[in-house]
């Protein structure tokens, strides 16, 4: 199962090469001279004049072979990373559907499950920002290796607990060490120069993150039929079950990770230098950065992301089951859907739109589509047209926040990218700290009595995240190019 589960999460790569040396192959044909404090080996510091290659080309145009035979190195070297972030989000996916009934098993109260779910969220909040700052000194993969290493452990410390606070502990933990997507997406931008080519990368990255929390639940399922058909006799014995199992495939991510000499990389100082990368002769043109202010604003824009998706995980299912009628069968058909759509979305239509019209517009349709589709779900209640605005809502939310990813990068000075995208990472976890409460009471508002819409459609929650995404739809068109600076200036 585990051989089958890891090639269809990462079907969109060629097979791996054995060898030490991850990094050498894809960067011969970078864009940019690597620094580099990812994946560094002590080639990458020396790589101080590599060509450019030409702009990518529009969505009509075939890509030429340089290009396709740089996407399959630049796949080849980031495999061992994004079997990481698959593993880690496969194991989030398996938390979303066991935990809960694993903690009402040995006695938790509603009450304690949300505790337990916010001090996931709250560890999280601290360690991503330290963990992101950290691989700036000893490196990215090192960093990886330690998430992947602190997630096994966690679910371990799960499978091992016997009541509540032994839990709680456990979730706290896997909270801290829960930081591989903001370091692989620093990975990325380091090794691909910011434009398309990066948010193509990136948009591979987050592909891997959807398809792990998407197969995490059918694998906690299929495991916990293989357990119960193997005797393992009680609902919390076969979480428990799961929880190991999920801890051995981390540790089997890990050896892969270690075999391939993920760890085995000089540490490249955060005040290294980026040389600029020359075509012709010619100097290339200083890229764009911004000062604090942009990064608030794309900060803002992903908490109206990670409040979209929380909305879906918390909220949701109790607005479909009571103002729809639909049970677990339906909801989970959509959830799968919506989930294919964002695969869709970062790996066909990302490309296209940023290569003909660039990160920022790509952004506002991605936020125009969200903004949309969120509120039609909330109120439009007729089963084909609400089941297609749900399902195009996963893939505006899958090109938003990769867009977004793709954004900070360009907009970070070298030395503060990595600290940026992981402070991004802990304002989406502040959202799944505020938005069930919030979404909760407004649900509860809506349910009491015809707010909005026809009745029955009362859809606030819905309402108010799809018109904040709307609104912010202008904000990488109108702001971010008066917020712009370019370095030296």
């Amino acid at each position: 199962m585990l051989p089958s589960l890891l090639a269809a999460s990462l079907a969109f790569a060629t097979p791996l090469p054995q060898r030490r040396n991850l990094a050498a192959p894809a960067l011969a044909r970078s864009h940019t001279e690597p620094q580099r404090r990812n994946l560094a080996a002590p080639a990458l510091a020396r790589a101080h004049s590599l060509r450019t290659h030409p702009v990518l080309l529009s969505a009509a145009a075939a890509p030429s072979d340089d290009d396709a035979e740089e996407l399959r190195q630049l796949r080849q070297t980031l495999l061992p990373v994004w079997l990481i972030v698959f593993v880690q989000m496969l194991g989030v996916g398996v938390t979303i559907s066991t935990l809960p009934l694993y903690l009402l098993s040995i006695g938790a109260s509603t009450m304690q499950l949300s505790a337990v779910l916010s001090g996931f969220a709250a560890a999280q909040i601290l360690g991503a920002p330290l963990l992101v700052r950290l691989s700036d000194r000893i490196g990215r993969s090192s960093v990886l290796l330690v998430c992947i290493a602190g997630a096994a452990a966690a679910n371990l410390m799960t499978a091992a607990a016997t009541g509540y606070r032994q839990v709680a502990a456990a979730r706290v933990l896997a909270g801290l060490f829960a930081a591989t997507t903001p370091v692989a997406q620093a990975a990325t931008t380091d090794l691909v120069e910011a434009g398309p080519k990066s948010t193509r990368a990136l948009g591979l990255l987050q592909a891997a993150v959807v398809l792990g929390i998407t197969v995490g639940p059918a694998f906690a399922s299929a495991a916990a039929g293989a357990f119960a058909a193997a005797g393992v006799s009680g609902s919390a014995a076969r979480a428990r079950a799961i929880f190991a199992l999920n801890a051995a495939l981390a540790l089997v991510a890990l050896g892969v990770g270690l075999a391939q000499g993920l760890g085995a990389r000089s540490p490249v100082s955060a005040s290294a230098t980026t040389a600029t990368a020359v075509e012709d002769g010619a100097p290339a043109p200083p890229p764009a950065v911004g000062g604090a202010r942009t990064q608030t604003v794309l900060r803002a824009l992903a908490f109206i992301v990670g409040w979209s998706i929380t909305l879906t995980v918390a909220t949701y299912s109790v607005f479909a089951s009571r103002r729809l009628g639909y049970g677990q069968r339906e909801i989970g058909l959509l959830y799968s859907a919506a989930a294919c759509a964002a695969l869709l979305a970062n790996t066909l239509a990302l490309p296209r739109l940023v290569g003909a019209y660039g990160e920022r517009v790509t952004c506002a349709i991605g936020l125009l589509l969200l903004g949309t589709c969120a509120t039609g779900t909330g109120i439009v209640l007729t089963p084909p047209w609400h089941a297609l605005l749900f399902i195009m809502r996963g893939a505006g939310v899958a090109l938003t926040d990769t867009t977004i990813a793709a954004l900070i990068a360009r907009y970070s000075p070298a030395a503060d990218k990595a600290t940026n995208l992981g402070l991004s990472s802990s304002v989406q976890a502040g959202a799944r700290l505020v938005a069930p409460l919030a979404s909760g009471a407004m649900l509860d508002m809506a349910l009491g009595g015809g707010v909005l819409g026809p009745a029955g459609a009362n859809g606030l929650p819905f309402v108010v995240v799809g018109g904040a995404a709307t609104l912010a739809a202008a904000v990488p068109l109108v702001a971010l190019p008066r917020l712009e600076q370019t370095k030296g200036e």
